[in-house]
């Protein structure tokens, strides 16, 4: 689930930090700070978007009355 997560995630918003980050690099000639604050963030994106479906079958199985299997 994981890997499908990451994938969407990276459609979604990786491109978009990847091109952000050497941009920063070159401006601010810092790429350690930079860079890790890039994988930084794409973590806590991942982080959050595979909460939300735990999230969700948590609040299903209560609902109507499942069982984890």
């Amino acid at each position: 689930m994981i890997v499908k997560l990451s994938a969407l995630v990276s459609v979604i918003a990786v491109p978009h930090l990847m091109v952000q980050a050497p941009k920063l690099v070159n401006k601010w000639n810092e790429p350690i700070e930079i860079l890790t604050a890039a994988a930084a963030i794409h973590s806590v994106v991942i982080f959050f978007v595979s909460m939300v479906p735990n999230w969700l079958a948590g609040s299903v199985r209560r609902i109507y009355g499942l069982r984890a299997n």
